[in-house]
């Protein structure tokens, strides 16, 4: 479980990796829909990733309090 952890956390960073660009196109183009929906698509998919993270890292306080095996 720890395995899958891991590569959640490194979905995390590739999922992210287009919104440095994708801010520097906001800060010098302006705020428009042409800008923020795709800033708002990548942050959407990233945080799926990080609730993956959370919600393994309860499964996996779970299972180390209830020890099943």
């Amino acid at each position: 479980m720890f395995g899958i952890i891991v590569m959640a956390a490194i979905m995390i960073d590739v999922a992210f990796e287009p919104v440095g660009p994708q801010l520097m196109k906001l800060i010098s183009d302006g705020c428009s829909d042409e800008t923020e929906i795709p800033l708002l698509r990548t942050m959407n998919r990233t945080r799926w990733w990080v609730w993956v993270v959370y919600a393994l890292l309860l499964a996996t306080a779970f299972l180390g309090n209830v020890k099943p095996i």
